[in-house]
């Protein structure tokens, strides 16, 4: 691993400091909020690494845990931050549904930890597929393993393309993420955000439990080029999905 407590720790402390620049000037708080929501990803990966590879270690293990339950919650913060390039008129009529959406797919990535009797456990191709709650290292940062069940080992053959592209099993959070803002015409941002999260987390690493904690450790990269750079107004939706609805100037 070429990553370690101290970069991670380096990188938290810029999320906060970020945060609260965003935060003091006004910026809207779907921002400031996704900026500090993912910076608490950091300090818990920082925090992880004293404890990395010690499986059935009590922290180890409930950072493990606090990971799964961060990683429930991106729809909605991806979603905020998409939903903050729309003109306000397409947002508050789209943002109802919008969250709603992100629930389910919340519901049903916790639902993956459900125990299913005769049905057997999650398959080695599945993303952070573990035999229990715990942090190990990875090729270059640290990995996850989490004791899903065998909901989604089927998808990588699945007659269905779309399906397919979910072979990793995190059905419910690849729709939200990734395909839901496309119906809201947030393309811009959400093209943006596989380029640098997903895709680059495979260049990076083929291991599949690593490639989660590298894409939580590029959202806080993510936000923060959304926010302090020009990419935020490159990224605004000029035309709402249910018509006509320009930016205020």
């Amino acid at each position: 691993m070429c990553w370690n407590t101290g970069v991670s720790a380096a990188m938290a402390v810029g999320g906060v400091v970020l945060t609260v620049v965003s935060a003091r000037r006004g910026d809207p708080p779907a921002f400031w909020m996704t900026l500090g929501f993912f910076t608490i990803m950091e300090v818990v990966q920082a925090v992880s690494y004293p404890v990395i590879g010690q499986c059935g270690q009590p922290l180890n293990r409930s950072l493990t845990i606090f990971s799964f339950g961060h990683i429930t919650l991106h729809p909605f913060f991806f979603n905020a931050l998409a939903l903050a390039m729309l003109p306000d008129a397409a947002r508050r009529r789209v943002q109802g549904w919008v969250f709603a959406l992100c629930g389910i797919a919340m519901i049903y990535t916790i639902a993956q930890l459900a125990p299913l009797t005769g049905n057997g456990t999650c398959a080695p191709h599945r993303m952070m597929c573990g035999t229990d709650f715990c942090t190990v290292p990875g090729n270059w940062h640290l990995a996850w393993e989490m004791p899903l069940n065998s909901w989604g080992n089927g998808l990588a053959t699945s007659d269905w393309w779309l399906l397919r592209q979910f072979r990793d099993g995190m059905v419910g959070y690849g729709l939200a993420v990734f395909v839901l803002p496309l119906l809201y015409g947030a393309w811009r941002i959400t093209v943006f955000q596989f380029l640098i999260g997903p895709i680059l987390s495979r260049l990076i690493t083929p291991n599949v439990n690593e490639q989660p904690a590298i894409w939580c450790l590029a959202a806080v990269g993510i936000a923060a080029l959304i926010v302090f750079t020009p990419l935020r107004d490159l990224f605004k939706v000029q035309r709402g999905p249910l018509g006509h609805l320009k930016h205020a100037a």
